[in-house]
């Protein structure tokens, strides 16, 4: 769940909390080709049972938007590694009556609470090493950054004297420092000593996505350079503070860099008004860049490296205004190779109805990603979280009524 405005191009977005939705008589998703007609979420606020099912989207008679063939991603060519019921997904869900963060294995079996308590526990990441799930809890107004073992044991409170403006947690690859957005700046916090450092302190901006350099010696990070009026710029820093720079003014609106696992890369989406918005990756001293997408007309977010970095998952996002001034959103997840080859659709919902994304991610295998997504914009939607198989398109439903923030791998 990602909170601020982003582009000129997608800025209605934000306000789809508060416009009325496309009628919709029957909740419709499509992912692998097939129509797919999803469970109705459950009123679950309140129980001490919440609802999971780990059966595949039963199939309706509607016309499916293209024919139900496997991807031909490079992936695809070789066997699945990892069985789904060996891969653990950290979530977001309200069933005990407030936000709470929960476990499943892949395949929707295994289900448990991990957090319990009346604050809200929000935007679970694990670490590196699977040893540790960082968090964000308190109140609505007051995140503090948590980090808790996986059976629930050693829940420590890191840097208490920041608060986190928004569940982006990032671990470096050591696995020994988490960044995080703190009111406009980049805070570092060392887990071992507890200790923290703002990154971006001699700065007045909306900074936010901070990703690690593979060697941990510096992040890339967004920030709003244009306050009222959004203006997004890619930046670095070393991780002691130093060097802070931003990339080339030039590259038009930027946001969402993610460094690459193994290379001084640095994937991101860009607006230039001549051409719109795709998704591009640049090197990391900014001297090399390249345009992996070419349909600018559509709005793109979340770009994100596959674990091994050889393939790129991103949202596309096509959406209007209608008569009555409600927007209307149809959303896709797409896959493409590393260079930007072989572009395909993952997941997306039928012609005639919404299909809003709360958020995705890579399984560690690089052959699945979990997604949570709705079948219609506005307040008081609920989602459900989906596992999907990008070569076959084979789309598993694994839990209901979920909350919008993106789903996070046991490594």
């Amino acid at each position: 769940m990602y909170n601020r405005q982003r582009i000129f191009f997608t800025l209605a977005l934000v306000f789809l909390a508060a416009c009325q939705a496309k009628p919709s008589e029957t909740p419709a998703i499509l992912a692998s080709g097939t129509i797919a007609v999803a469970t109705p979420s459950l009123a679950l606020t309140g129980t001490s049972e919440p609802k999971s099912t780990h059966t595949p989207l039963p199939t309706s008679s509607l016309t499916p938007m293209y024919t139900a063939t496997p991807s031909n991603l490079d992936v695809c060519e070789l066997n699945a590694a990892i069985e789904l019921t060996q891969m653990t997904i950290a979530f977001v869900a309200k069933w005990d009556g407030d936000d709470e963060i929960y476990l499943i294995e892949a395949d929707g079996s295994g289900l448990r609470q991990l957090t319990y308590n009346d604050a809200k526990d929000v935007g679970p990441h694990w670490s590196p090493d699977g040893e540790w799930i960082a968090y964000a809890a308190g109140g609505a107004s007051n995140l503090k950054l948590y980090i808790i073992h996986e059976d629930g044991s050693g829940r420590l409170l890191q840097a208490s004297d920041q608060e986190v403006s928004f569940s982006e947690l990032a671990w470096s690859s050591d696995g020994k420092r988490i960044a995080f957005p703190s009111f406009g700046h980049i805070i570092a916090v060392d887990i071992i000593s507890g200790s923290s450092l703002d990154l971006t302190k001699d700065k007045d901006f909306g900074a936010g996505s901070p990703s690690w350099s593979p060697d941990g010696l510096r992040l890339a990070f967004d920030a709003n350079v244009g306050g009222r009026n959004p203006i997004y710029r890619l930046y670095s820093v070393r991780s002691d503070g130093s060097e802070l720079k931003m990339f080339d003014p030039d590259l038009g609106m930027a946001w969402r860099p993610m460094w690459h696992p193994v290379k001084d890369e640095i994937l991101f989406v860009s607006s230039v008004r001549s051409i719109g918005e795709n998704v591009y990756r640049i090197s990391a001293d900014g001297t090399r860049l390249e345009m992996l997408t070419d349909t600018g007309s559509i709005s793109k977010d979340n770009a994100m490296w596959s674990p091994n970095g050889q393939m790129v998952a991103y949202e596309a996002i096509d959406w209007e205004i209608l008569d009555d001034n409600s927007i209307f959103v149809q959303a896709s997840i797409h896959v493409m190779n590393y260079d930007g080859s072989k572009d395909t659709t993952i997941a997306q919902g039928p012609e005639d109805e919404e299909f809003v994304i709360d958020g995705f991610s890579w399984a560690p295998d690089n052959r699945h990603i979990a997604f949570i997504a709705r079948n219609r914009s506005g307040e008081g939607v609920p989602s459900d979280l989906y596992v999907i198989d990008i070569c076959d398109r084979e789309a598993r439903l694994i839990a209901e009524d979920v909350v919008g923030y993106a789903p996070s791998w046991k490594p």
